[in-house]
């Protein structure tokens, strides 16, 4: 991976630094100038040899630990002969070692559950490159050889010719799948040109195609032995430790490096400076794989010269999120009505590494005629905040976001505790502990007055000299996409309009449910059973089974601690019915019924006033209508579970009838549908959904069929009552308070005269033998997709899931040893097996190939995706491949049952009549499965029989029809 190719001009994603440690801590007393301090628990050391390690105890995740590898050395040490050859050695690491030749590194991590591209994985910036390898702390060993293998990465990678150039064609798919099409390309291309004043795209992306196809190998041996050594590398080991244990590891295997002529390091920083001209930008653009109208305003300036380590540079941070914040409620303020658009707005600093920062304001808009008023709105909302500043109250509001932010985020994550301490090695950033970290945020949140905030924001906001516009849209809009004297003329009209402070007129009403209106019954008594059968009844899986008088059944499973994360409890309830129940354009119009009731608010609250109340409350809440169900899904931390209960009450009795709503969004629906018809990403999308039998994809002549009463008549008619619904939740909570909650706000819902459809056996149509190639855009890249239905369905039984999802694990990892490892002309393959759930006992299922490759290797990839489907139906997978894929589904069992049973499996269970245990003590069924198994297996479930495969080639590789 190349995180350098992932930056894009249009985004940014703003970090707020967090920790969950209470902020009852001394608070910090520094000046401006002064350093933070380093975190008091990390130990810190430097080798003879140079080399720095950081060790850190910590154990949040338990039982895992983080290791680095940071290299001093990124794409910016470059020679010209080298372009993206600092890559191409991230890349190298895992072909070969010393003491791991060949393919040795992957198949050791994988076979211990640590697997290529999550907890093994690597990523090449300007300034380093960074290895990663996330390790179970259970067995001594495995931390053993994994810092052998750091050890390795540091100065003993094996360059084998043939391997070099096998890695050419995965960087080069790497280019491919992550830059996207050539229209996306130049669109890029010409931004950046404009963003830095003529600053050549090479100096900002180092990525050289040409060089990457005909480099030698011996220079990208020299860049290895260049940058690669002990005084520009960094060891960092974090986790569930002990931290004498691991420094003694770390004297032991790395003191024997060396820095051999060490070449001279450079300011090579230097070479992403831009330069601000004292001008104005604007770029207007349009392609065929553009998906989206946006509208972009860029204010920039030079970035300021601050150690990155001091208290001013940590406020600085924190103001810039305090002015997102700010501008978020100022700008969603005046987007709280339809037929608007939702404004973002940040501050960017170093943009692409340089030295400009940026203010900006973006938006995404659905018609291209709003072009004009969306820019008018973002250029007079920041003209207005640069003369008049924001108010107090927004300023109040925005304290109390970042507090609860802050406070609901974890810094004590050991991931995120090593990245800290890499961009201390690389960059000198402050790196305190997470405790005096959050005092200090608590304290410059506290201390930043209005003033301050105004003042700093009005240093930005300059709309005469080094503004940059920059307008995208979809192929289909290119012919209403505004001309560059036409925008001039808007912006010199905006600036002429005279300004008033700002005003909110948007109001929300104080309560969401007068609970006093709600009439129920407080001596009812609740009926109450245990669901599970003695041979399944175990602690983690005994689930309590309620039943209403207004014919709900109802599932609680507690549990101890919260298995749901942020959201600790969870809720699915549903009911046989659904749209299957309606023909013609009923049906249409139930298969629509969700997105009405999330357009139209609930009660006194439309859309926009919802949102707002709930806005400082951990609670979801959506009502939907599928084929054979109405389902309604929530989650909620537990302080907030009352409000979670009031809005499924308000669904019921007090729905919210607004046509307006639901206009709006069907011309949404309708204008991203002809979108999507010009747009070769959804056009492969949706064909992949419908070869998958997906029944929800709508046309424009459909919606229009769709009229607003029958969908109202619909609602009301699947949800006036709540009888014969399964509730099921699961999460941390008191029995008590929740039986309490039940007969407030569902036992005093009424039943309802609901029509109810019989339980039947879903069907699940495969699809016929054949292909399908579209053909669309200029893009150098090819997207394949290979399925292969199952002819018979499977009878259901946890273990024959088990080796099912074994097979998909083995397709994988054969695929990517193929296609990837063995002949460079895939990046990221996937394989896996999908299964569709029909009845108790009967299974439908298909294998699925997706491949991303240049157009003129597609018949060669898949000729080889086809060899290796088949070498497992005939032969099954030899033995390594056979321990990966279950090291792969122990880790994720292990995952499952981290989590636990949410209200969704749970619902899923009691639907089927599975047993609870047995889905929590899956991994010992899967120890009793062999490769013996797995091998009848895959000559029973894999076939060609129904095979098709589904290809987006660009335009010009259509043939000839002459």
């Amino acid at each position: 991976m190349n995180s350098k190719d992932t930056i894009k001009i249009f985004t940014l994603i703003i970090v707020v630094i967090s920790t969950t440690f209470t902020t009852a801590q001394r608070k910090p007393d520094l000046k401006e100038n002064d350093s933070i301090p380093i975190d008091s628990e990390v130990k810190i050391g430097r080798l003879n040899n140079g080399l720095t390690y950081y060790i850190r105890k910590n154990a949040n995740p338990k039982g895992i630990i983080e290791l680095r590898l940071i290299v001093k050395a990124g794409s910016y040490f470059e020679d010209e002969d080298q372009l993206e050859l600092a890559h191409l050695t991230e890349h190298m690491a895992f072909e070969g070692t010393k003491n791991f030749p060949g393919d040795s590194v992957v198949n050791y991590a994988e076979k211990n559950g640590i697997f290529f591209g999550k907890g093994l994985t690597a990523s090449t910036a300007g300034m380093f490159t960074s290895y990663k390898i996330s390790v179970p702390s259970s067995t001594p060993d495995i931390l053993s050889n994994s810092l052998l293998i750091l050890r390795e990465w540091a100065q003993d990678l094996v360059f084998e010719p043939q391997r070099i150039d096998a890695q050419r064609g995965a960087v080069l798919g790497e280019f491919r799948q992550k830059n996207g099409s050539s229209s996306a390309k130049r669109a890029l291309e010409k931004s950046s040109r404009i963003f830095f004043n003529d600053l050549r795209l090479l100096e900002i992306n180092r990525l050289n195609i040409e060089n990457i196809r005909s480099f030698k190998h011996e220079s990208l041996l020299r860049f290895y032995r260049d940058w690669y050594r002990p005084d520009l590398e960094a060891v960092i080991v974090v986790g569930d430790l002990d931290p004498n244990v691991v420094e003694l590891k770390i004297q032991s295997l790395f003191s024997d490096l060396q820095n051999n002529n060490p070449r001279e390091v450079k300011n090579f920083e230097s070479r992403m400076k831009g330069a601000l001209l004292s001008r104005n930008g604007l770029v207007l653009f349009s392609g065929p794989d553009v998906s989206d109208i946006r509208v972009e305003i860029f204010l920039k300036r030079n970035s300021t010269k601050q150690a990155k380590n001091t208290l001013g540079y940590f406020k600085s941070s924190i103001m810039d999120d305090m002015y997102s914040g700010l501008m978020r409620i100022r700008l969603e303020s005046l987007s709280k009505k339809f037929n608007t658009y939702p404004i973002n707005s940040y501050i960017n600093r170093n943009s692409f590494d340089s030295e400009i920062d940026a203010l900006t304001a973006s938006t995404t808009l659905n018609d291209i005629d709003d072009v004009k008023e969306a820019l008018k709105s973002m250029t007079i909302e920041l003209r207005r905040i640069g003369e008049y500043g924001f108010a107090s109250e927004e300023l109040v509001k925005t304290k109390r976001a970042l507090l609860l932010a802050i406070r609901s985020d974890n810094s004590t994550n050991s991931d995120y505790l090593a990245n800290k301490f890499k961009e201390h090695f690389v960059y000198d950033k402050a790196a305190p502990s997470p405790s005096y970290e959050l005092s200090l945020i608590s304290r410059l949140i506290d201390e930043i007055t209005l003033d301050e905030i105004n003042n700093f924001v009005k240093e930005w906001i300059n709309f005469d000299v080094n503004r940059d516009i920059v307008i995208t849209v979809p192929e289909c809009n290119k012919a209403k996409l505004p001309s560059e004297g036409v925008v001039d003329n808007w912006i010199r009209e905006f600036k002429k309009e005279k300004l008033a402070p700002f005003k909110n007129q948007f109001t929300v009403p104080n309560t969401l449910l007068h609970t006093s209106e709600i009439k129920y019954d407080t001596c009812q008594k609740i009926v109450k059973e245990t669901w599970t059968s003695d041979e399944c009844a175990i602690k983690d899986a005994t689930v309590t089974k309620f039943s209403l008088y207004n014919r709900v059944t109802v599932l609680l499973r507690t549990s101890e601690t919260s298995d749901q994360g942020r959201n600790g409890i969870t809720l699915r309830a549903y009911r046989n019915g659904g749209v299957s129940l309606y023909d013609g354009v009923d049906r249409l119009a139930a298969r629509v019924v969700g997105s009405l009731i999330s357009q139209s608010g609930v009660g006194l609250f439309n859309k926009f006033q919802l949102e707002e109340y709930l806005k400082e409350k951990r609670v979801r809440v959506s009502f939907n209508v599928n084929e054979n169900h109405e389902q309604i899904n929530a989650s909620c931390a537990e302080e907030d579970l009352e409000i979670m209960f009031q809005l499924i009450h308000l669904y019921f009795v007090s729905p919210r009838k607004d046509e307006r709503a639901f206009e709006y969004w069907r011309s949404l629906k309708k204008a991203q549908i002809v979108r999507d018809a010009t747009n070769g990403s959804s056009l492969i999308r949706n064909a992949d959904r419908a070869l998958q039998g997906d029944s929800t994809l709508l046309t424009t002549k459909q919606l229009e069929k769709i009229e607003f009463e029958n969908v109202w008549r619909i609602y009301k008619d699947r949800f006036s009552g709540i009888g014969d619904f399964t509730v099921c939740i699961a999460g941390n909570f008191d029995l008590k308070q929740m039986q309490k909650m039940l007969l407030k706000y569902l036992a005093s819902l009424p039943a309802g005269e609901q029509e109810t459809a019989a339980q039947k056996e879903l069907v699940y149509t495969s699809p016929s033998k054949g292909q399908k190639t579209i053909y669309f855009g200029d893009n150098n890249r090819a997207e394949i997709g290979l399925f292969f239905p199952g002819v018979n369905r499977y009878f259901f039984t946890t273990r024959n899931k088990l080796m099912l999802d074994l097979l998909g694990d083995a397709l994988y990892f054969k695929i990517v040893d193929r296609l990837r490892t063995k002949e460079g002309g895939v990046y990221t393959p996937f394989a896996y097996v999908i299964n569709s759930r029909l009845s108790k006992d009967s299974v439908d299922y298909f294998f699925c190939i997706k491949l991303d490759t240049a157009p003129n290797e597609v018949q060669k990839m898949v000729s080889f995706a086809l060899e290796e489907f088949r070498s497992l139906k005939e032969s099954g997978p030899d033995l390594i491949t056979f321990e990966k894929s279950v090291a792969r589904r122990q880790q994720e069992l292990i995952r499952l049952k981290r989590a636990g049973i949410d209200a969704s499996k749970l619902a899923d269970l009691y639907q089927f009549d599975d047993c609870p245990a047995e889905y929590l003590q899956q991994e010992e069924i899967l120890k009793s499965i062999t490769l013996d198994d797995i091998k009848i297996a895959a000559n029973k479930f894999l076939s060609e029989q129904n095979f098709q495969k589904l290809e987006w080639l660009p335009e010009g590789s259509r043939p000839n029809e002459n």
